[in-house]
């Protein structure tokens, strides 16, 4: 499994990440679809993978503004079906505003929408593998990932705050990524926002026992752009831990 970071910033893009885009290119398996989308086709490309599953965590700008970008790829047809998955609700969302004729005028026509089962969690065959899927806690919901083929297990969770049963449903992984927005000492606005703190992240990584441990959905305001969330400082982190970068790929 190739698990590549085309977008590991949140909330806008700047002049070092791009917002949520993961890619795994040779499984045409796509998380959210944020400024870093524009990167994905190409990627894809290189594979010789033209169909791809999207799953949206959630339908915040930030994850979503990328369904407006891949036009040239559909005229040259380096792109050929992209099926959307996401909760229902979500899914109306995106179609109803993102592509409101105002705004967006054309709803690309390779683009197909499958809501997901209307329940708190569960599973969908997708990809040659399964994807398990969660309630988080966050303005609106977002769902956590955890996706398994070839006796591998990625899990994938932003836009949350820490939960406990987040270290249960990542169990084992062999890569465990979660969103650390803020570093300690934000806990307030990391609350008021759904998001997360560093500490309580690497307590998760720790207990969920994950063989690497990746941050993502970093703030675009921090002051250094290269430890956004003061890991170097960080006191015993798990295995693995680092902050991830735009570029990023990953062999499980």
């Amino acid at each position: 499994m190739n698990v590549e970071f085309l977008g590991t910033g949140g909330y806008h893009p700047d002049a070092h990440r791009h917002t949520t885009c993961v890619l795994l290119p040779d499984r045409g398996l796509c998380i959210d679809a944020g400024s870093a989308f524009f990167r994905a086709p190409e990627r894809l490309a290189a594979h010789g993978v033209t169909e791809l599953d999207l799953v949206l965590t959630h339908a915040h700008l930030d994850h979503v503004m990328g369904l407006t970008f891949p036009l040239a790829h559909i005229e040259r047809g380096t792109l050929t079906a992209v099926r959307i998955h996401g909760r229902r609700e979500k899914l109306d969302a995106v179609r109803e505003h993102l592509f409101a004729c105002d705004l967006f005028p054309v709803l690309p026509p390779i683009y197909s929408w499958h809501p997901l089962p209307e329940k708190a969690a569960g599973t969908l065959p997708v990809a040659d593998g399964l994807l398990h899927f969660r309630e988080q806690v966050h303005p609106g919901g977002s769902l956590g990932l955890r996706f398994e083929t070839g006796g591998k297990r990625f899990v994938f969770c932003t836009d949350t705050a820490p939960a406990p049963e987040t270290a249960a449903f990542a169990a084992d992984a062999d890569l465990f990524v979660h969103e650390c927005n803020f570093p300690d000492g934000w806990e307030d606005l990391a609350t008021r926002t759904g998001h997360s703190t560093l500490s309580p992240v690497l307590d998760l990584a720790r207990h969920a026992r994950a063989q690497r441990t990746l941050l993502v959905h970093v703030s675009p305001d921090a002051a250094d752009p290269a430890d956004p969330v003061g890991l170097g400082e960080a006191h015993d982190p798990p295995p693995g831990a680092a902050v991830a970068v735009d570029g990023l790929r990953v062999t499980l």
